[in-house]
Parts: C-alpha cells; sequence; structure tokens
C-alpha cells in the first residue's frame, strides 16, 4: 500500500507545480505600447540664413533631445538654434515616451549653401585704356558685423603678383585688362556664423568658370588627324583641362582653317567671358591669327557669331608689348575676352577662319566662363 501511495503523491506534486507555473504565465501582462509619434517643423528666420526655428509637433512624449548636427544638444520642446558655419547639417530629434522605456525619432537634413547667404556683386566705375575700377557689394542674408577682404592680383607684364587686405564693407580695386585674378571676402553676421566665398574677378567683373561644367565637346581635327586621340598627350582633351600646362597640338596639316572645336552644355549658359592660353614654345608661330567664337541651340545645324577677335602677331608678342620680359611669363598665358553680345546657348564653338601663323597649331587652354 505505502509503494502505491509514493508515486500518487509524486503526481499531484507535479500537478500542483504545473498548475503554479500556469498561474505565473497568466499574470504576465505585455507593458503598454507608449511610443511617441515623432514630428516636428522647420522654419528658418527670415532674417538670418543661419537661424532656424524648430516646432515640436510630437505626440505621447515625456522628453525630448535635440541634435543639430554640429556636436549641439538641446532639451527644449521647441528651440531655436543658429548655425556658425555654411555646410549640411542632419538634425536629429529623439522623443522619448513618458515611462521612458522606448523612443521614436525624426532626422532633417539642413543645407546652408554659401552663394544662398550671401550674393557678390561688381560695378564697373572708372574706365581707362588698359585698365577698369570695380566696387564690389554684398547682400547677406543676415546682420553683418565685419567683412574681411584679400585680394590676389596676377602678374601683368614685369609687375609681380600681388596681395592686398581691406575691411571696407564695399571696397574699389583697379584691374589691368587682360589679368584674370581672385579674392576672398570672410563676412562674420552678428551671431557670430561665418561665410567664406572665393571668386576670379577681371575687368569685366566676378567670373564664375564652367568649362568643367559640360557634358560633351568635339573637335573637327586631332593630333595626328586620329579621332582616338583625343585623349592622348597633345590631343583636344588638353583643350579643356583647366590646366596650361598641358596642351593640344596639331601638326600635320594645312586645313587648320577648317578647324573647329565645340563645348557641349545640357541646357542653354549665358558665357560672358572666356579665355585663350597659348602653348610653350614655338613663338607666335602656331598662334591662330584671328578666331571667331559662336552659340548654337540646334546642335549645331546654325550658329550665332559671338566675337571676333584678330591676334594681330601672336600671342607671344602681344605678351611682349605687355611687359612680360621672360618666357615664363609669355607662354601658356590666359588671355581674357569679353562676350560683346552674350546669348543662352547649349553649344558654344571656337574656331580660326585664317588660321595659323605656320602651317602648325597649339594652345593650352580654352575656358568659357558666365
Amino acid at each position: 500500500m505505502k509503494k502505491l501511495l509514493k508515486p500518487i503523491a509524486l503526481l499531484l506534486c507535479l500537478a500542483a507545480a504545473t498548475s503554479c507555473k500556469k498561474e505565473e504565465l497568466d499574470a504576465y501582462v505585455d507593458p503598454p505600447y507608449d511610443l511617441p509619434l515623432t514630428d516636428y517643423e522647420v522654419v528658418p528666420d527670415a532674417n538670418d540664413a543661419f537661424t532656424f526655428s524648430f516646432k515640436n509637433k510630437t505626440s505621447n512624449y515625456g522628453k525630448v533631445e535635440w541634435r543639430f548636427g554640429d556636436d549641439t544638444l538641446k532639451f527644449d520642446d521647441n528651440p531655436t538654434h543658429t548655425y556658425l558655419t555654411t555646410g549640411k547639417y542632419t538634425v536629429d530629434l529623439k522623443a522619448f515616451s513618458k515611462t521612458t522605456a522606448q523612443f521614436g525619432r525624426k532626422m532633417i537634413d539642413i543645407n546652408i549653401v554659401p552663394d544662398s547667404v550671401a550674393k557678390l556683386t561688381t560695378t564697373k566705375v572708372a574706365t581707362t585704356s588698359g585698365t577698369a575700377t570695380l566696387q564690389f557689394s554684398l547682400n547677406v542674408k543676415a546682420t553683418v558685423a565685419k567683412v574681411a577682404w584679400t585680394f590676389n592680383d596676377a602678374a601683368f607684364g614685369s609687375t609681380a603678383a600681388a596681395t592686398t587686405k581691406t575691411e571696407e564693407l564695399s571696397p574699389r580695386k583697379t584691374y589691368n585688362v587682360g589679368t584674370f585674378n581672385t579674392f576672398t571676402v570672410v563676412i562674420t553676421t552678428n551671431k557670430g556664423s561665418v561665410i567664406t566665398l572665393t571668386r576670379n574677378v577681371t575687368t569685366e567683373g566676378i567670373a564664375e568658370d564652367i568649362t568643367q561644367k559640360r557634358i560633351g565637346y568635339s573637335s573637327v581635327l586631332e593630333n595626328g588627324l586620329n579621332p582616338a586621340n583625343a585623349t592622348a598627350n597633345e590631343g583636344s582633351s588638353k583643350l579643356i583641362d583647366g590646366n596650361v600646362n598641358t596642351k593640344f597640338g596639331v601638326y600635320n596639316t594645312n586645313l587648320l582653317n577648317t578647324w573647329a572645336f565645340t563645348v557641349i552644355y545640357e541646357t542653354p549658359v549665358r558665357i560672358n567671358l572666356y579665355a585663350i592660353a597659348n602653348g610653350n614654345d614655338a613663338g607666335n608661330a602656331r598662334d591662330p591669327r584671328d578666331w571667331v567664337l559662336e552659340g548654337s541651340n540646334d546642335a549645331g545645324v546654325s550658329w550665332t557669331q559671338l566675337d571676333y577677335q584678330n591676334n594681330g602677331s601672336g600671342f607671344y608678342q602681344k605678351a611682349i608689348d605687355a611687359g612680360a620680359a621672360t618666357d615664363a611669363t609669355r607662354y601658356k598665358r590666359l588671355w581674357y575676352y569679353p562676350v560683346p553680345t552674350p546669348g543662352l546657348y547649349t553649344h558654344y564653338r571656337l574656331r580660326f577662319p585664317a588660321g595659323v601663323f605656320s602651317t602648325y597649331f597649339q594652345l593650352s587652354e580654352f575656358q568659357l566662363f558666365r
């Protein structure tokens, strides 16, 4: 009898244990779902391009953490933030539930572009036979505390390159015709934000090189008359590579008056200025006698003449006449020409109706500016 009772008692204990475990499982309840619905609106300051207000539209939250992409952290419900430099920033809002057990987040990119914050313009206020004086002006979407200009003037003839600085709000500068110069302006706002702009400038004003924004180019003649040579040494690609130390040359033809080089853009652009640079040897012999710049909007079916130049005795002699005392300043030199009748065109073509001063041709650079 005792032997029979022992197994029965064991079964009763196991049943009791199972019942207890079941009660424990039945007693467990999932925590309430309290994930915040995270949302916010970015409101730019109409008077300061660096300042933004953030309107919190989050619901069901206990606290928030704002990160603005510049190592700044704030806990305000509706903060305002001022960035100290231009650039791209990711705003990250993390909203925690009332129990802080869960959180939601939302991220938005803010891109402060220098050109959208400050606009630079120039006005020609005086001219002589060989110079022009420009007045520089700023239009800034913020209150300006101070400005610092650094002007880097190119060498001209026997005149060495020079750097000058000023803190005038609207300075004036005199440039030599035919020079290509640079300048930098650093603008500091009353809230400590800083914008830095660097530009090219000639006697015609600020010039933006858009040669590299092309979608294609073509040349009627290549070095060796082989179209496959476009990217080879002294091929036509060297004419638009932004480097005056490389060059394009055609040396074995008397057909140079048929030569034409075309730069192609995806949409019509306005060219206000262009530049041609001579090669590194042969004096004037391989320079064009004259040239025509033309524009087209029907893929080159018809062309409109935009500029014509007679090169006189050549670039090398022009450099000597301008005071260049060494070959280092006579060769590989960019010569700049304003476009008298600019317009919007997708194709720009350079050609030499009269050929060159000899049977060979070379140029180191062709650049287009707007």
